[in-house]
């Protein structure tokens, strides 16, 4: 609390005035023995008692008046906690634009609440003050390189800031809003962040490097239980789809509400007519629709489901794009003869298409490793490498590069050089990654024991041997193995999908950057086993090789806010990239490649990459899955627990942010309580003075009837 006119101090010892006089006119009751009086002891003891607590009452209302009117002259003012005496302040702003501020359940986006707040915050701010605003998205902006004084300028940026459908990074926005007030080193430093503080987006979020002088106000927009339901997930399996096979489209459903719903699906897939299904969903989570798909012509198939509108529409509708081919294609490099017996190679290719005049099968390209190309390892869903005796330097690190961005290596394990070819591998890796394992050594268990190592252990739960799981299908313990490689330790991070008897890894596989590698430890040459000569060596090595296609296949998907990437066969000509609306967008293209960048997608959507216009590609756009679910946190809960400095709370369920910013006089009120004390004042002194005249009277009466002056004090004494 603040005086307006602290001058008026020394008035304060007005209070005793009312005690003085009290005390000096205090009336000293005498007592008298006469008989007569004996009678009425009590009646006076009662009305004493009365004419005491009554004088106790008005000292106390006179004394209470006398504080009120000294208060009256020193206008007291409640302080505001953001008020910021003498010079001006710093401020900055932390809005959310993140796709959950688009919620319009009242009818009006939570965005535009947060606009009038930011707006009023910095119509708060004196002469003086410094501010900046940083919207909250995929990567956080700030309207000025850092805070200053044109606050003009700040309020036309918030006035023309729109919500995005952007997921929003909360941790980069608050560290940007810290660094700024770090530089800016104002003893007066505040941090307002404006926004609905969905748990999802909010709940890792920690406000540890705030400056020590700054003091942070939580603004949430929105306080109540907001529901919603979003489409959050597509799946084709199989990930790749072939044209003439069945096909299985998984919708994965979200119910952000508290009671469970049943919620009507729409698969629209290509020119087939849309399906509706109904998908029931336990409160807060997630289920899944299932649509049977088949499709006879190859070529790209656009998909997208969707639910009814709600208060959010951005999450309603979710795409995704299928590149429908009539049969997978693998690129076999190896230095072997793939014609002719008994070369590895020549089984391996008999294994993928056993009849390669017939279309319809598996596509095989073989090629020596010194004449592949980049068009055939972008035209390539898996590499093999089998029977390679020589891989030239420039080579590998092609192959590397073209794991790392998604594709998918398949390694036979058999011949000279491929212990220095794995290590070389290993080496191009990154710190953190590398291959499932690696050959040390190969033995020859021809002489020793049975002469022969099986498989004793299976992972059937992945999805590249599921099918196995029954014996009756399939029995690969029956495969007779009489040359193989000891390895080193698998990498914990690898999936171990087949092992030998004594433990060896026979075929594991873990990824490498946005691709993954398998190793299969098994040598189809007919001197190192019989595994050519099993009938379940086709369809494990389809299973295999499928799988791995499959992994790649999943990455094809973007959200708005960041970048978005296609790797095109040609892409020699005028690359351009039309967004859902049709407008161009920024591209970066790699001739060398054919990699096109589309720098930023900043809405969901169908994104057109077409080279002198025609469309070569199409890429889905689609909302984080983690913006659907509309939960919030407390906002004081992201203060670390060893934070001492205060935190206000403001807007929806809190303070008003002109209670925290202006200082309120008192003055107005301490006038009705002065008021509301005379009141009193008289209301309590009334009875005894009408009771003293009464008194008086009765004495004046019995002095001129001529005597009796015993009933006039005896009347006086029970005043």
């Amino acid at each position: 609390m603040a005086l307006a006119n602290p001058g008026y101090l020394p008035w304060l010892l007005l209070i005793g005035v009312p005690v003085v006089v009290h005390l000096l006119t205090r009336r000293a009751v005498r007592a008298y023995a006469l008989p007569t009086f004996q009678f009425l002891r009590r009646s006076v003891a009662r009305q004493s008692r009365i004419h005491r607590l009554r004088h106790v009452i008005l000292l106390a209302l006179r004394t209470c008046l006398a504080a009120l009117l000294v208060g009256i002259f020193l206008r007291p003012e409640r302080t505001a906690p953001l008020a910021a005496p003498g010079s001006g302040k710093t401020a900055v702003i932390v809005l959310d634009a993140s796709l959950s501020m688009s919620w319009s359940g009242s009818g009006v986006p939570l965005f535009e609440a947060g606009r009038t707040h930011a707006l009023r915050v910095l119509d708060q701010l004196g002469p003086g003050s410094r501010a900046n605003v940083i919207l909250v998205g995929a990567s956080p902006w700030a309207v000025l390189p850092q805070p200053g004084s044109d606050l003009g300028r700040l309020r036309a940026a918030v006035r023309a800031a729109r919500p995005t459908e952007e997921r929003g990074d909360a941790a980069a926005a608050i560290a940007l809003a810290e660094e700024q007030l770090a530089r800016a080193d104002s003893p007066q430093a505040e941090l307002h962040i404006i926004s609905d503080f969905q748990r999802s987006c909010w709940a890792d979020v920690r406000l540890d490097a705030l400056p020590e002088a700054t003091r942070a106000v939580f603004t949430r927009v929105d306080d109540s239980p907001r529901e919603n339901a979003a489409v959050t997930a597509i799946h084709l399996r199989p990930a790749v789809p072939r044209a003439g096979e069945e096909i299985t489209a998984r919708v994965e459903v979200w119910n952000g509400s508290d009671r469970p719903r049943t919620i009507p699906v729409t698969l629209a897939a290509g020119a087939t007519e849309p399906r509706t299904i109904a998908v029931a969903a336990a409160p807060q989570s997630t289920a899944t629709g299932e649509f049977a798909l088949k499709f006879e012509e190859p070529g790209r198939c656009l998909c997208a489901a969707s639910i009814p509108p709600d208060a959010l529409p951005a999450d309603d509708r979710r795409f995704f794009v299928a590149d429908l081919q009539h049969s997978m294609t693998v690129l076999l490099l190896t230095d072997e003869d793939a014609s002719a017996s008994p070369a590895g190679a020549y089984y391996v290719a008999r294994a993928l298409n056993p009849t390669p005049s017939v279309p319809g099968g598996i596509r095989v390209l073989v090629r020596r490793p010194s004449a592949v190309g980049p068009g055939d390892l972008k035209a390539a869903d898996v590499v093999v490498l089998c029977g390679v005796a020589t891989l030239p330097a420039d080579r590998l690190p092609q192959i590397h590069r073209h794991v790392q961005e998604g594709g998918a290596l398949v390694v036979l394990l058999y011949g000279l050089r491929v212990q220095a070819q794995m290590a070389a591998l290993s080496r191009l890796a990154a710190r953190g990654e590398g291959l499932p394992f690696l050959p040390t050594r190969q033995v020859d268990v021809r002489r020793q024991g049975k002469g022969f190592v099986a498989l004793a252990e299976a992972r059937f739960e992945s999805r590249l041997l599921r099918i196995f799981r029954d014996p009756q299908s399939a029995d690969l313990g029956r495969i007779r193995f009489r040359r193989f490689f000891l390895t080193t330790e698998p990498d914990p991070r690898a999936e171990v999908l087949l092992k030998f008897e004594d433990g060896t890894p026979a075929a594991a596989r873990r990824p490498l950057g946005a691709g993954s590698v398998l190793l299969l430890n098994l040598s189809p040459v007919p001197a190192d086993s019989d595994l050519a000569r099993q009938e379940v060596f086709p369809p494990l090595l389809h299973e295999l090789l499928k799988g791995m296609a499959a992994r790649g296949a999943e990455r094809r998907e973007f959200a708005p806010g960041g970048p978005a990437s296609v790797t095109l066969d040609q892409a020699r000509g005028r690359v351009a990239a039309l967004g859902p609306d049709g407008r161009p967008r920024p591209t970066t293209v790699d001739r060398a490649s054919g990699a096109v960048v589309l720098d930023r997608v900043d809405r969901s959507g169908l994104y057109s990459v077409r080279v002198d216009g025609r469309e070569e590609a199409v890429l889905a756009v689609n909302p984080h899955p983690d913006e659907s679910d509309l939960r919030a946190v407390d906002p004081r809960e992201l203060r670390s627990s060893r934070d001492r400095r205060p935190a206000y709370l403001a807007g929806a369920g809190g303070a008003r942010l002109e209670d925290l910013t202006r200082s309120r006089p008192l003055w107005p009120w301490m006038v009705a309580a002065a008021f509301a004390v005379m009141v009193l004042e008289q209301l309590v002194a009334g009875p005894g003075r009408r009771r003293e005249g009464r008194a008086v009277g009765s004495l004046a009466e019995g002095a001129g009837a001529g005597g009796r002056p015993g009933a006039g004090m005896g009347k006086a004494a029970g005043c």
